[in-house]
């Protein structure tokens, strides 16, 4: 008949039941022996600290059924844990070995023996669920023990138990070794679990009741029962479970679980904060309120189990940036088709990744790769993504960007994706220069445009996002913004406005023979009424005359003969007259050639324009006499022939496929001769009806 072996684990008030994993008893052959007392305790240096509760350096083996630690521990009347000595006990109750039975103990190592501590590891390992590898076991085993009254088990049969604890570096378990059918008697409900001291304990269900004989069998066929626990203290689990801009809130875990004292400290990278709080109150879970939390502010948080000074302190660290900073200033542009470039800002403190999220409004959701913020195009305090994908001319799309940050994930409100990348243009004036500026949406950049059906206009500067130009003419120009990309112009407008100069004065550069005249007559006129008495003096008269000088009666003027074509004035002579009236003579002359020349001009400008009245009177006349001859009651249609020009085609959004050449055109190069080339702009001859854009005229205020 084959026997199965049930093994019950209470692993800190677990129970776990298991047929292939059970821990007998141990038989090292090496162990020392205590025989012959009552209520007697044997203290055992430990090889290393053991930390429960506090550290302990050594241990005091009882006769009653039990190991108490740092201190002799003796009672035979058990109690009900908690108590103020660190006790383990697998069978605490009243035993008197001074007449039968013996408690048998031992250091056992790997170097002493290797083969039980290999048994030790097997079966720790399998029934915490942790990689065990002891440095030392403390091994106990009360073997044939009576109760006192009956030393020698006459009215009773005798118990037999073992307990083993197993230490390593970062852990210190004990385990309870229970064979079925050896546990036979209690004298006072013996006490059954392990006591720190400080407030840290654990009764067995069986411990402190009647039952207590049952703890070695918990089914008809089982044959061991094995109870382990973990002695010291760790904290296991330290963690954020939320975060808000008001709120942290943090959550934490001890092996074993207990009251013991935990100390949070919390602190933050700006050194505003530096909090120490009793946290064992706060029943494993503490929010922290206070005041805002700023995103690219850290906040550290130190949960520290302390223990003595033979032991170090379990301490757990958390360190995290109290909120993941939300995308800003979101903009999204998809200009040729295949690409889809979004623009956007978030703090620099943010060192995660980034998410695209794109929805279609039928729908349809289409998700990017998580992309390391690290790798991304930064320019201008601006993060841009490049998104292949291939989207639906006829659909509206929107998009959203996250972050995706370590213990929070943000995410913007939806954009709506452009087409164009060009919103609108900004005029600005100086005297006769007018600079035409675009206002983008993701790229700071453009190529403007200004035409006109009668005058070629040159600009006077170029800058990537806007032109300026020197306007010499009155009139109604047409101002085309095209949308950049990757160094191509796309030939589809994405603004086209009209603007009407109206401020150039006409120039006044015409000569006039007349108003010369007049004003230098103006200048060159002197009159006089009474004779001047310098001896220097001239008196000029208008009456043409030739005047002879004497030179015995200055006074006296002789008259002469006259030619048509000469004025002479006459003059008074003196000393220096002679001269004057060289000068008043050169003055005459060209006043008749200037009458003469006005009079000849002004006589060929009315036979010219007497010319022009005949004909077109006689123009009217026979074109009258022709549409009385030809005159019907017949009504004529008149074809009108629309041709399309596929150039500025703007009937839909949808944009020209770039196999015919008709879409992208290479943007000039920014010298100035290049650039003033490439802004000479063919106007169509019939302008567009209907725009891709609102029709946008600017006028200038």
């Amino acid at each position: 008949m084959m026997i199965v072996f049930v093994i019950l684990i209470y692993f800190n008030g677990l129970l776990v039941s298991s047929e292939s994993n059970y821990f007998p008893f141990l038989y090292p052959t090496d162990y020392s022996i205590i025989s012959g007392y009552d209520d007697y305790a044997k203290k055992v240096l430990l090889p290393s600290s053991l930390r429960f509760g506090s550290c302990h350096t050594e241990a005091w083996i009882s006769t009653n059924g039990l190991i108490s630690l740092g201190t002799s521990f003796t009672a035979y009347g058990p109690n009900s844990f908690p108590i103020t000595t660190p006790v383990i006990a697998p069978f605490w109750d009243d035993i008197n070995i001074n007449g039968r039975g013996e408690v048998r103990y031992d250091i056992i190592t790997p170097t002493t023996n290797l083969s039980l501590c290999n048994q030790v590891n097997d079966y720790l390992s399998t029934s915490t669920g942790s990689n065990v590898s002891v440095e030392w076991i403390l091994w106990a085993y009360w073997h044939d023990v009576c109760p006192f009254g009956d030393n020698y088990c006459n009215n009773t049969e005798s118990n037999h138990f073992q307990v083993v604890l197993a230490h390593q570096s970062n852990a210190t378990y004990a385990v309870f070794i229970y064979k079925c059918g050896l546990i036979r008697w209690t004298r006072h409900r013996a006490g059954v679990g392990i006591n720190s001291g400080s407030g840290y304990y654990i009764n067995h269900p069986l411990s402190r009741t009647n039952n207590a004989t049952n703890i070695d069998c918990y089914d008809a066929v089982s044959g061991w029962t094995n109870v382990v626990y973990r002695l010291d203290q760790v904290i296991d689990r330290f963690e954020l479970l939320s975060i808000t801009p008001h709120n942290i809130t943090v959550s934490w875990n001890i092996i074993p679980n207990n009251n013991s004292t935990l100390v949070l400290n919390i602190t933050n990278s700006l050194q505003t904060v530096n909090d120490i709080i009793t946290a064992t109150e706060y029943n494993n879970v503490y929010n922290y309120t206070k005041g805002i939390l700023y995103s690219c502010n850290a906040y550290t948080f130190k949960l520290a189990l302390p223990m003595s000074n033979e032991c170090n302190d379990s301490i757990r660290i958390i360190s995290t940036t109290a909120m993941t900073p939300k995308p800003d200033n979101v903009s999204a542009s998809y200009l040729n088709n295949e690409t889809l470039i979004t623009r956007f800002q978030i703090q620099q403190c943010f060192i995660n990744n980034v998410q695209l999220i794109l929805f279609e409004v039928n729908g349809h959701i289409n998700t990017s790769d998580p992309l390391d913020i690290d790798s991304l195009q930064y320019i201008d305090e601006f993060y841009i993504i490049h998104w292949n994908i291939k989207l639906n001319n006829h659909s509206l799309y929107y998009l959203t960007v996250s972050a995706i940050g370590t213990y929070k994930t943000s995410t913007t409100d939806v954009t709506e994706i452009n087409t164009y990348n060009v919103k609108d243009i900004i005029i600005e004036r100086n005297k006769d220069i007018v600079c035409f500026i675009c206002v983008t949406e993701v790229f700071n950049e453009c190529l403007l445009i200004t035409a006109s059906t009668t005058t070629t206009l040159i600009p006077q500067s170029i800058q990537t996002n806007g032109t300026c130009y020197s306007f010499t003419d009155n009139g109604t120009y047409t101002v085309y913004a095209h949308d950049i990309e990757n160094g191509i112009k796309i030939l589809t407008p994405a603004i086209v406005i009209e603007y009407t100069v109206d401020w150039i004065k006409p120039s006044d550069t015409g000569y006039t023979f007349i108003d010369d005249f007049q004003s230098s007559s103006k200048e060159r006129e002197f009159s006089s009424t009474t004779k001047s008495k310098s001896s220097n003096g001239l008196i000029f008269s208008m009456k043409p005359s030739t005047t002879k000088p004497s030179t015995t009666k200055p006074s006296t003027t002789k008259p002469s003969t006259t030619k048509p074509s000469t004025i002479k004035p006459s003059t008074t002579l003196s000393s220096s007259g002679i001269h004057n009236t060289t000068a008043a003579k050169n003055i005459s002359n060209q006043s008749q050639s200037q009458i003469i020349i006005i009079m000849i001009l002004g006589g060929l400008l009315g036979l010219a324009t007497f010319i022009v009245l005949m004909l077109s009177f006689a123009m009217i006349i026979i074109l009258r006499k022709k549409g009385k001859t030809n005159y019907t009651q017949e009504n004529y249609e008149i074809p009108v022939i629309t041709k399309e020009n596929p150039t500025y085609d703007m009937m839909s959004n949808k944009i020209p496929s770039s196999i015919t050449n008709s879409y992208y055109e290479t943007v000039a190069s920014s010298t100035t001769t290049d650039a003033c080339n490439s802004a000479i702009y063919y106007v169509p001859e019939t302008r567009p009806q209907v725009f891709s854009r609102p029709y946008k005229v600017g006028h200038f205020k």
